[in-house]
This record gives structure tokens, C-alpha cells and sequence, in this order.
């Protein structure tokens, strides 16, 4: 079985919780995070090699994501999950 490709954007409290879930199952794998604040991409995150971005719209972009969760503001949801879907992921947003 192929593993689902995850992306973050937003690592907060709740981007956390994220992460540490999708690396807690084995048909999946985190590829990249995203937060506006460069001083999130901690050592746990680079020890992983995954990729780090503090623009969304790069990290969409890439092909090798299936699906994106988004853990940020509230009154930032629409227009990413729009976007992600618009660039072919599944979108999973915290509210």
C-alpha cells in the first residue's frame, strides 16, 4: 500500500497535534509544513527531512502532497482550502 502524502500549514498548538498524528500512522507521510514564522521549522522537523515553507502557496504547488491540513486562523481557512483544492489536494481544515 502506497502511503498518503500529508502537508500542514499552520504549526501552532493544533499544527502540532497534526503532525505528531500523521506520524503516528503508518500509511502516512509528512512531506511538508508551512508557517509565516521561519523559527517554527524546529530541529523535530528538520531531523525528518521534511520540507519547510513559510508561503502556502509554494507548498501547494508541490506534486508529491495528497493531502493538506490546515491549522491555522480561522479567518484564513477559505481562501487556502480553496486554493489547495484548486491546485488537486484534499483538504482537511481545524476549526
Amino acid at each position: 500500500m502506497n502511503s498518503l502524502r500529508f502537508a500542514v500549514i499552520g504549526i501552532g498548538n493544533i499544527g502540532k497535534k497534526h503532525v505528531e498524528s500523521i506520524r503516528g500512522i503508518t500509511a502516512a507521510k509528512l512531506v511538508a509544513v508551512c508557517d509565516i514564522d521561519p523559527d517554527k521549522n524546529d530541529v523535530s522537523i528538520k531531523a525528518k527531512n521534511i520540507k519547510f515553507y513559510t508561503d502556502y502557496k509554494q507548498l501547494i504547488d508541490l506534486q508529491g502532497i495528497d493531502i493538506v491540513c490546515i491549522a491555522t486562523p480561522h479567518g484564513l481557512h477559505a481562501q487556502m482550502a480553496i486554493d489547495c483544492m484548486r491546485a488537486g489536494k484534499h483538504v482537511i481544515v481545524e476549526k
